[in-house]
């Protein structure tokens, strides 16, 4: 079937073949289909630049075959405010033949709206040494864009928007602080773009200080007396070191960590020095036995196991360091749970005594003793010590005496040998009487 425009349109019946009838005509008004278009819509906060919105909504369907090739959609909102988006113009084909004629287009506005941008202007603190009389910008306009900038800070304005002017209220006298209050900001020539931002102000700081005080020289100096820094503080102040973390070099036996100053650093109230001080740390094998490895315990005395362990530099602090002992590589304390002493340490170095209670409960053989200190690394210094097998009494291969037969045996060997050596001296003497 032919598509047909909008208007009016007559059909014809008649009867062919072997149909026969009257032939009838019919005539047909064909009306515009109604279609809505919208224009779209938009909203932002004020950035100094035009906001716009090209896009539109259709509302209604089109007739098979049909699409919009264009309409056109103008609206333009730059400051605050709203205004309309308009849609207009459609162009409506048809295999690119136009038939926006057989439409009834309704063309509803969209709106654009353009919203206040967040504008924040914050009062600079200010500082002013104590004279006695009133002091700080009062209620003063600032219009001169550096003195503006030396006056207040501004985050928000948008594009090439000017703060032109502001006030900043504040005064004192006394020492002591007081608000700087900004306001009466002019945005643009007079402020004529104040309307479009929501202006916030945050009040600095005004500070009377004090008079300064008196300045004195204070010195950091290193253990050796070199100056590591100098300078004026003035009274009241506490002085800060800024140089690099003194260091003293190690020696043979220690090394030496920074542990802060001498005296303890406080308000200036004169001339002041101050020396760095050292945690002093011994190396690992600083620590000997002097006395007692390699030695032995008879199972059954009543002697302690004695060895000496000193510090091969500054030995007076060796028993300060003493941490304990370990036996064959585990810890022994200094009493068992009787409160019977395993060992004792004594000054002298420091020597440690294996008691003979607790050297009892090791096994024959050798064993290690480890002294351990609290600032050697945690080596300790161990020493080995053997406890013998325990002498078995010699044994006949005949049946063992009882007890007092080994003495009249004795007894027995000596009688004959006796009475042996008589008969001999007997046989001698009568062998010379016959001789004479």
């Amino acid at each position: 079937m032919q598509q047909c425009k909008r208007g009016k349109a007559t059909v014809t019946i008649e009867g062919t073949g072997n149909f026969e009838g009257t032939k009838e005509s019919e005539e047909f008004n064909i009306t515009e289909r109604p279609i809505t278009i919208t224009a779209g819509s938009a909203s932002k906060a004020y950035d100094g630049t035009a906001l716009t919105n090209g896009g539109y909504e259709l509302t209604g369907a089109l007739a098979e075959g049909d699409t919009i090739r264009s309409v056109q959609v103008e609206g333009s909102q730059t400051v605050v405010g709203t205004s309309d988006n308009v849609a207009s113009k459609a162009i409506i084909v048809n295999a690119g033949k136009d038939v926006t004629a057989n439409y009834d287009i309704t063309y509803v506005k969209g709106t654009l709206e353009v919203t206040k941008a967040p504008l924040t202007i914050t009062a600079k603190d200010q500082e002013y040494v104590y004279n006695g009389e009133t002091q700080g910008p009062g209620d003063m306009a600032y219009d001169d864009e550096a003195d503006i900038a030396e006056v207040v800070t501004v985050k928000g304005l948008q594009g090439d928007d000017e703060l032109t002017s502001v006030t900043v209220d504040g005064q004192g006298q006394a020492v002591g602080t007081y608000p700087l209050e900004p306001k009466g900001a002019m945005i643009g020539k007079d402020g004529s773009l104040n309307g479009n931002y929501e202006i916030s102000y945050v009040n600095g700081t005004l500070t009377i200080k004090a008079e300064p005080a008196e300045d004195y020289t204070v010195k950091f100096v290193n253990y050796d007396g070199t100056v590591l820094q100098s300078g004026k503080v003035a009274e009241g102040q506490v002085p800060k070191y800024e140089g690099a973390t003194p260091t003293r070099p190690e020696t043979a036996e220690c090394t030496y960590e920074f542990a802060g100053w001498t005296p303890e650093i406080a308000k200036v109230t004169g001339d002041a020095t101050y020396t760095a001080k050292f945690a002093e740390k011994a190396k690992k094998g600083v620590y000997e036995a002097v006395s007692g490895a390699g030695s032995s315990w008879t199972q059954g005395s009543s002697d302690p196991l004695v060895f000496t362990f000193k510090r091969t530099a500054d030995d007076e602090t060796t028993f300060g360091h003493f941490a304990g002992i370990l036996v064959d590589g585990k810890a022994v304390p200094e009493r068992d749970s009787s409160g019977r002493a395993n060992w004792t340490a004594a000054k002298g170095s420091v020597v440690v005594s294996l008691q003979p209670a607790y050297l009892a409960t090791l096994s024959e053989g050798s064993h290690t003793l480890t002294a351990q200190f609290d600032d050697d690394g945690g080596d300790g210094v161990t020493v080995s010590f053997t406890i013998p097998a325990k002498a078995q009494p010699a044994q006949n291969s005949a049946a063992t005496p009882r007890t007092g037969d080994g003495n009249g045996m004795l007894v027995a060997g000596l009688s004959a040998a006796a009475l042996l050596a008589l008969g001999v001296i007997a046989a001698y003497a009568v062998r010379r009487r016959k001789d004479s």
